[in-house]
């Protein structure tokens, strides 16, 4: 598969068994599929771009680059001037050291991490993101990691909707036994990536 970003780019996985169903209404089951995997497997995590550290400031607003929602902290690294320019990462914090509010969307490090200092990119800040019912655009790395399974949870919902000329529960069945080996696939990835963090931290 060639690397793809937006949901319309899944259309053609879907439109042979689909007859007649509008891509709109393809669209709105790929953005709801999307987000249901995203929430049960936590399986869409990166790094946000990087935060400049600001001398005495303990507060910080996280925006994602994607039209999606911050599900929860993973890992905070706080840099120094040198290790930016070295291109070194940062310091892991304990999870006690920083709050996150999710109404706000402020970061707050504990006082023992105030700045001394302004620190261009000090602040890295890895999350597990979910994406709005309104998203159409997802990281290549994730959508095509995870194609199948989108596709799969869309088809479920849209081959079981009924008196529809797609309506098909043969063939749901078989999408939800897909999607259902897609989410173990995904929550064996985070399970992986985690082991890998602390076999690092442990080295």
């Amino acid at each position: 598969m060639a690397q793809i970003s937006q949901y319309l780019e899944l259309y053609p996985m879907m439109t042979p068994e689909l007859p007649g169903c509008p891509d709109p209404v393809k669209l709105q089951a790929l953005q709801r599929g999307g987000r249901q995997f995203c929430e049960r497997t936590e399986a869409w995590r990166e790094f946000l771009e990087s935060i400049d550290l600001v001398d005495e400031t303990v507060d910080y607003d996280l925006q994602p680059e994607y039209n999606a929602e911050i599900r929860k902290i993973v890992a905070v690294r706080i840099n120094t001037e040198e290790g930016v320019t070295n291109g070194d990462d940062g310091a892991l914090q304990d999870k006690s050291l920083y709050e996150w509010d999710p109404d706000t969307e402020i970061l707050t490090l504990d006082d023992s991490l105030e700045p001394t200092e302004d620190i261009t990119s000090g602040l890295d800040v890895k999350v597990v993101l979910v994406p709005y019912l309104t998203t159409s655009e997802l990281p290549q790395w994730f959508i095509n990691r995870y194609a199948d399974y989108l596709v799969a949870w869309a088809m479920v919902d849209l081959m079981t909707r009924p008196e529809k000329e797609w309506s098909n529960m043969v063939r749901a069945k078989f999408y939800q036994t897909e999607y259902q080996r897609g989410v173990g696939i995904a929550k064996k990835d985070v399970a992986d990536e985690y082991k890998e963090e602390n076999d690092g931290m442990q080295a």
